[in-house]
């Protein structure tokens, strides 16, 4: 009886969390959030993709990049796909899109040239956009609800001791819990 109470629990609480996934803000090297590592061995352009991943249907984002220790890039300009935009990604970006879109969203095209060799498994780091409350890096559903998420930096020069980087962000019990239940 206790197996068949357990598995009920189960069966019940997979549509929720399927329901609960906000999404992912990544950095890649091609607008279609596959490869997450670039290389600038001389310098010259360094070109980074902003795709937001595993979302039901996003509205709008919010979040700023930074370069990570090691990289000897510098800030160009940004390609903005979607035409309602507010600042830029480097001090802070908010990205409106006007309608519905499906997962992966390719958002925005960073530019940068380089000025020589980054160190080995350095990265560029997706952050809070600072210029919002909160400042954490968010997507807001096609509902209107707006949700904190993970972010994925993009390794620069990886050799065999780095891979791609997922930031893990310290939290308390009740913003885990506001994820699932909305308080």
């Amino acid at each position: 009886m206790k197996r068949l109470l357990f598995a009920a629990c189960i069966v019940v609480a997979l549509p929720v969390v399927a329901l609960a996934q906000t999404g992912q803000i990544g950095l890649f090297a091609d607008p279609g959030g596959n490869g997450c590592t670039v290389t600038d061995n001389s310098p010259g352009p360094i070109t980074v993709y902003v795709v937001l991943t595993d979302h039901g249907g996003a509205g709008a984002c919010d979040f700023m990049v930074q370069p990570g220790p090691g990289f000897l890039g510098s800030w160009v300009s940004d390609t903005w796909i979607f035409a309602t935009t507010q600042g830029t990604s480097d001090k802070g970006i908010s990205i409106i899109f006007g309608s519905c879109e499906p997962t992966p969203t390719h958002v925005l095209t960073i530019n940068y040239v380089g000025a020589g060799t980054s160190s080995p498994c350095s990265s560029i780091d997706v952050v809070g956009n600072t210029n919002v409350t909160p400042p954490s890096p968010s997507i807001t559903s096609c509902v209107g609800s707006k949700n904190p998420v993970p972010v994925r930096s993009v390794v620069v020069n990886p050799d065999v001791t780095c891979n791609c980087i997922v930031p893990v962000e310290e939290t308390t019990w009740g913003r885990i819990k506001a994820l699932y239940h909305g308080d």
